[in-house]
C-alpha cells in the first residue's frame, strides 16, 4: 500500500527533529524538505524590505535506519549548503527508518517536509502483468484474422 505524509515544523541548532517510517515492504521513498529564507524589516519606519537582511538557514534532510526509537546507520542525506530544498529519493527494503531534519543555525527554523512511499512491485506481478498484455494482443489478433476470413467467404442466404 502506498502511503504519503507530510509535516509542518521547527528546528534548532539545539535539537533535530525525528520521524520514524516502518516499511513492510520493498518501497521508493520519496522525501522533499523546504524552508523560507528569513528577512528582517527595515529601512525608515522599520517596514521596508532590506536585501542585506536576507538569511537563508541551512537545513538537513537524513535518513537512517533505525531500531525502536535508535538510530543505526546513515542510509543517505541532502546537504545543500545553496538552496532551501533537500530531496532523496531511494529504493529500501522493508524495515524501521528514521527521517531527520537537522540544521547549524542558531534560530529556529520552520519548515515543511513530505514523504512518499510507493511499493514496488514484485517480479512475479510484473511478469504476470506482461504475459497477460501479450496474450491478451496475441488473442485478438488471431481472433481478428479468424474473423476476417470468415467474412470474406460469407454469402447471405436467397429466401
Amino acid at each position: 500500500m502506498d502511503s504519503t505524509a507530510w509535516d509542518y515544523g521547527s528546528v534548532s541548532s539545539s535539537a533535530s527533529q525525528y520521524y520514524f517510517l516502518e516499511l513492510i515492504e520493498p518501497v521508493t521513498l520519496t522525501i522533499a524538505l523546504t524552508w523560507n529564507a528569513q528577512v528582517s524589516p527595515g529601512g525608515v519606519g522599520g517596514d521596508n524590505f532590506d536585501a542585506t537582511s536576507l538569511v537563508l538557514p541551512n537545513l538537513t534532510l537524513s535518513l537512517y535506519e533505525a531500531t525502536g526509537y535508535s538510530l543505526d546507520g546513515l542510509v543517505a542525506s541532502s546537504i545543500s549548503t545553496v538552496d532551501n530544498v533537500e530531496f532523496l529519493t531511494l529504493s529500501l527494503v522493508g524495515g524501521r527508518y528514521a527521517i531527520e531534519v537537522s540544521t547549524g543555525y542558531v534560530p529556529a527554523s520552520n519548515y515543511a517536509l513530505a514523504w512518499e512511499a510507493q511499493v514496488i512491485p514484485e517480479p512475479g506481478t510484473v511478469t504476470l502483468m506482461v504475459l497477460g498484455w501479450v496474450v491478451l494482443v496475441l488473442g485478438r489478433q488471431h481472433f481478428q484474422s479468424k474473423s476476417s476470413c470468415l467474412r470474406i467467404g460469407f454469402k447471405p442466404r436467397n429466401s
